[in-house]
């Protein structure tokens, strides 16, 4: 992502989804990418649309750059 001028947040750590998604949420953050089991072994990246609660996505791994282009307009 970095690569095609888009800003990247990390938050790593031994808490919950809900926990991170609250951080993501006081920090600003506009899209949310999730990797869990399931994404890993379907190789997609859940995205998630914190301004719109309940806008979430799968998109494949090989998409998600120009995915990210396009919604953010980049």
């Amino acid at each position: 992502m970095r690569e095609r001028d888009i800003r990247v947040e990390t938050l790593l750590g031994e808490t919950s989804l809900s926990r991170h998604l609250k951080t993501a949420n006081q920090m600003g953050i506009r899209f949310v990418l999730i990797l869990g089991s399931k994404e890993f072994e379907n190789d997609c990246w859940a995205v998630k649309d914190m301004e719109k609660k309940d806008s979430q996505i799968d998109v494949p791994d090989q998409q998600l750059g120009s995915y990210l282009e396009k919604v953010l307009g980049a």
